[in-house]
């Protein structure tokens, strides 16, 4: 398994559609800067949206043969993302430098406050497939 996908890797697959991108971060993380694409889901919320079959993630990580990739901002709290992950049968990869990284490479951030509990309902969200 990768370890960590290159800034450069994960703005070829958002293009493609063949990464999966989740935003664990704080809300207040997210709102100053998040990567477009991203699906923000507050870590304390990641179990009860992974609980959930008919919530639009769960479908998208179950139907998709796409790469999952964290934004996490910290060791602890992606390790506790993968792990939330693993229990449903989904490995993820974490991203090399995450925001910062992508922000550095010339890469737009969206930035505000976005409702993370349902992404589903802002604007700009990934397309679910299948």
């Amino acid at each position: 398994m990768i370890q960590d996908l290159p800034v450069a890797d994960l703005a070829a697959g958002l293009e493609a559609r063949s990464v999966v991108l989740l935003d664990v971060r704080p809300v207040e993380d997210v709102a100053a800067g998040h990567i477009p694409g991203s699906w923000p889901v507050a870590l304390a919320v990641l179990p009860l949206r992974l609980r959930d079959v008919d919530d639009p993630l769960q479908v998208r990580l179950r139907t998709s043969a796409a790469l999952v990739a964290l934004v996490a901002g910290d060791e602890g709290r992606l390790a506790a993302a993968r792990a939330l992950l693993a229990e449903i049968g989904v490995e993820a990869v974490g991203v090399t430098g995450e925001v910062v990284a992508w922000s550095r490479a010339g890469r737009p951030l969206n930035r505000g406050r976005i409702d993370v509990e349902d992404p589903a309902e802002r604007m700009g969200r990934p397309t679910v497939d299948g």
